[in-house]
């Protein structure tokens, strides 16, 4: 069951509903990711963005280099939306995440210049974010992963729009692109998560924008290395619907769903969460998902 095949929110219902019941380990932490999840959903009807527009030259420029369409500090955010979002998220922090209650609290009682975090985020002003840091007295990851997730619903919908200067296949009946290279065609991010579709195809989602992007079915996903010798992955008879390619090359790894084996809704983000056993195996052996090492 892919992303189109029901209602959004159902979608995040079920799913989290599922990952409970098979993943006790998480019974703590999916039910907060949920309600973030959620919350962004509801975020997106009252976003008010204005469009990227990529004038032709740029853009037959851009697709002759096999360049992302844009980079990510161009992707529009609505201020005062995504305030909102971070006071509600703190919210849900509070009452949900033991671990970053403090936190949330901190950020909801601070007088934060949020227009210039969210500006941080997105031109990845890493210094200027742990100024931020600093004042607050908090942990880098924890403002990280509430700021993040306060612009996400901007820039997932300005990713849908941008889709459209993107080639289609012709048979497409979804809103993929084929694109085998190791970042997201629209921002050039590195993918989060991969999926295998009920065809064998192979597709990634970037970890920014969110869009998602067909590859190769063999090979790494991310530095797009096809000796067969360098590839490697583990999989658990237990968890039949997960793998973790790894290449020797890179040095790197990606969670992949196998959407054959998959028996629930799938919503990307919590498989992401609900897997978190599988990254620390990967690094417990050496690779690593991030770009440098």
């Amino acid at each position: 069951m892919t992303t189109e095949t029901c209602n959004i929110t159902e979608q995040i219902n079920k799913s989290a509903e599922n990952l409970v019941k098979m993943r006790p380990a998480y019974e703590e932490i999916i039910p907060f990711y949920r309600e973030l999840y959620l919350a962004q959903e509801d975020s997106k009807k009252n976003l008010d963005l204005s469009p990227v527009i990529i004038a032709d030259d740029v853009l037959k420029m851009r697709k002759e280099n096999e360049l992302p369409l844009i980079s990510p500090e161009q992707f529009p955010f609505d201020h005062k939306h995504a305030s909102i979002l971070l006071k509600r998220l703190c919210t849900i922090a509070k009452k949900r995440a033991p671990a970053l209650k403090k936190s949330a609290n901190t950020i909801l009682e601070a007088e934060l210049d949020t227009e210039q975090l969210f500006n941080d985020f997105i031109k990845n002003n890493i210094a200027s974010i742990r100024e931020t840091v600093k004042k607050l007295a908090i942990p880098e990851e924890h403002l990280i992963l509430l700021a993040a997730s306060a612009i996400a619903p901007a820039v997932e919908t300005g990713a849908q729009q941008l889709a459209h200067y993107l080639e289609k296949e012709s048979s497409a009946k979804d809103n993929t692109t084929a694109w085998d290279k190791g970042f997201c065609p629209i921002c050039g991010s590195l993918p989060q998560i991969g999926y295998i579709k009920e065809n064998g195809e192979r597709h990634m989602i970037c970890g920014f924008c969110l869009h998602h992007f067909k590859t190769g079915r063999t090979g790494c996903a991310l530095c797009r290395n096809r000796e067969k010798d360098q590839q490697q992955y583990f999989y658990s008879d237990d968890e039949k619907e997960y793998r973790v390619d790894l290449c020797n090359h890179c040095k790197r790894y990606i969670k992949i769903v196998d959407l054959r084996e998959l028996e629930r809704p799938f919503y990307p983000q919590l498989e992401l969460v609900a897997t978190i056993h599988l990254d620390m195996k990967a690094i417990e052996h050496g690779y690593s998902n991030l770009l440098e090492q």
